[in-house]
């Protein structure tokens, strides 16, 4: 009985905005409910083969991240997305993945990271993706910006 009372309070913890409950707004209950909380596996989704595990943990997306920002690309279709900060190449495949009609360009990108990356790009024939360097930064207007300076977090809030 006790179980059940517990388990009963933190359902009701976490019941109010689940799955939609209690969004008076049409775009957010959309969002939340099709797009966010979409657990359908699409096959462009590709989870890459990773060679160093440790070193993916602490500079790309986990899992879960990689497939809400998936599924917001392929809902929104952003003419061209900018990937800031270092990646091995996994972020940016997503990125250019969800949406081939998008522009992907990655700025300040470490050299040792941008040869991993473009040989894991080279391998998986992406070919939406644009390196920049530091100091020339595209005129562009991005449409969706992503942030992934984990060396310093205080840049990407």
């Amino acid at each position: 009985m006790k179980f059940r009372t517990i388990s009963r309070i933190n359902y009701l913890k976490k019941a109010r905005h689940r799955r939609g409950h209690g969004i008076h707004s049409p775009f957010l209950f959309y969002l939340i409910t099709e797009v966010i909380e979409n657990k359908e596996r699409l096959p462009q989704f590709k989870s890459f083969k990773l060679l160093n595990k440790e070193l993916y943990k602490k500079i790309e997306l986990t899992e879960k991240y990689r497939q809400i920002v998936f599924h917001l690309i392929r809902e929104f279709k952003p003419s061209s997305i900018v990937h800031y900060g270092p990646t091995l190449g996994v972020n940016l495949a997503v990125l250019a993945t969800a949406n081939i009609d998008s522009r992907v360009y990655q700025v300040n990108n470490d050299p040792f990271c941008e040869l991993i990356s473009k040989r894991l790009l080279n391998d998986s024939a992406i070919v939406n993706i644009q390196f920049v360097p530091d100091n020339s930064v595209p005129v562009i207007i991005p449409e969706f910006v992503m942030l992934n300076c984990f060396s310093n977090p205080d840049l990407s809030q």
